[in-house]
């Protein structure tokens, strides 16, 4: 019996295991080195100048990846003037992983802060689902309106590991293992089923035979399926794949990379619906013109790569520079194709 798509399963399945045990393997380590002799929680900083008071505090000490962390700014003008905006400055680093910077967010205020009227501020985050246990130092810095920048205020607060990413994991490392160990023993499980002596032992074997069967049938279904999407059709079908992959990144706590995914969605599902139009307008009337060789998906890539690079501040040339190739390598495949199709002429 054939298998095409057992080689690419298998690579699949390697790609999915490895990563996974290595984040799995980190995260218990850090777990159980989270503790570090000397460092305590800190759940309130303060600091006081002729014109202005700030206070930080955290409203809990310790928080699970995956709740909503609450903190608080506290702030009284003592300058005679109103204060009309405050521009602060957010850093957290994470000290039991060597000092790694996670995060830095800039936020203002716009609000009118009177004088000798508190006012609080009220900051609610998600902590994102993967954050691994340790503790993480938050440093605050204020600047007020017409005022210098205020002392820089610092909390330290312990982040434990969210039990139920543990149980994510476990479960992808057990599955994708389960599916490679059935790829790798379908000759052995093949010989098992045919001559074993054992009833029950030929029956299990036969079960996992006809499972992976099943598997192997779906797998080469939706292969084939892609394989003759077009143009439009693709587009479409990844702007749905990452628009799921959105999803799930935003229940894990990663609001950023969420909204940066839904912003490629849009893309995607703008040049798919673009290119459907025009595949139907050339089934119901043919086009005089036409070109060499495939250009619609390499052109849609390429406008796909320059929208996503200029919607997004945070990506760098190399981001452009490795689309750039990827494009140019798709556009060039139909014309390699083709001339390695062309017989020989000795």
């Amino acid at each position: 019996m054939k298998r095409p798509h057992a080689k690419y399963s298998a690579i699949l399945c390697c790609l999915l295991l490895i990563p996974m045990l290595t984040a799995t393997i980190i995260y218990i380590y850090l777990h159980l080195h989270a503790g570090v002799p000397g460092l305590e929680p800190v759940t309130v900083a303060e600091s006081r100048s002729e014109d202005i008071m700030l206070a930080f505090s955290a409203v809990n000490p310790s928080y699970v990846a995956g709740e909503t962390g609450s903190f608080h700014i506290d702030v009284v003008n003592l300058h005679t003037t109103p204060l009309r905006r405050i521009d602060f400055n957010l850093k957290v680093t994470a000290l039991t992983i060597f000092g790694l910077r996670v995060m830095e967010v800039n936020e203002s205020s716009t609000r009118t802060f009177k004088h000798g009227v508190r006012e609080t501020i009220t900051i609610n985050r998600t902590i994102p689902f993967i954050t691994p246990s340790g503790f993480y130092l938050l440093e605050l810095k204020g600047k007020p309106e017409r005022l210098p920048s205020q002392p820089t205020l610092k909390l330290t607060i312990y982040i434990g590991m969210s039990n139920y990413l543990l149980g994510l994991l476990i479960f992808l490392i057990f599955t994708s293992g389960f599916r490679l160990s059935l790829i790798m023993l379908y000759d052995r499980l093949k010989t098992i089923g045919e001559a074993a002596a054992n009833p029950i032992l030929r029956k299990v074997a036969i079960q996992l035979l006809s499972l992976e069967d099943l598997v192997e049938d779906a797998e080469g279904q939706l292969i084939s399926a892609i394989k003759n999407f077009s143009t439009g059709q693709r587009f479409i079908f990844s702007g749905i794949c990452i628009l799921i992959s959105a999803a799930l990144t935003l229940t894990v706590g990663l609001e950023g990379l969420a909204e940066q995914l839904a912003i490629i969605t849009y893309f995607c599902l703008v040049l798919g619906v673009a290119n459907l139009i025009w595949e139907y307008r050339k089934e119901v009337k043919p086009l005089k013109f036409r070109l060499p060789y495939p250009l619609r998906l390499p052109l849609s890539l390429a406008i796909l790569t320059l929208l996503i690079y200029f919607s997004s501040s945070s990506l760098s040339p190399t981001f452009l520079m490795a689309s750039s190739i990827v494009t140019i390598t798709v556009a060039l495949n139909p014309y390699i194709k083709k001339r390695r199709c062309k017989p020989r002429v000795f």
